[in-house]
């Protein structure tokens, strides 16, 4: 499972996979990961898998994907970005 400490330890753009988390858990995650602002000395970007197609579809919550985002092609994946600088 995805952790804060995680999100804030990133120093380069990352992937973080929200499968199995309620919407409950995702907010929450959210929040404390960007409650204050990153020390970074670059622009980085972070990237939750929120929701997947019909292959991995049970992983996700199916209201995960309320923070936006876009499908992946082929890769079937629901992303939702987050940019810093």
């Amino acid at each position: 499972m995805v952790s804060s400490t995680a999100i804030r330890g990133a120093t380069e753009s990352e992937t973080f996979d929200l499968g199995g988390q309620t919407t409950t858990t995702i907010e929450k995650l959210i929040r404390d990961a960007f409650e204050e602002p990153f020390a970074l000395t670059e622009m980085i970007r972070i990237t939750f898998v929120t929701g997947a197609g019909k292959q991995a579809r049970a992983k996700y919550d199916a209201d995960a994907g309320m923070f936006g985002g876009r499908n992946v092609g082929r890769r079937l994946l629901r992303l939702s970005h987050v940019s810093f600088d």
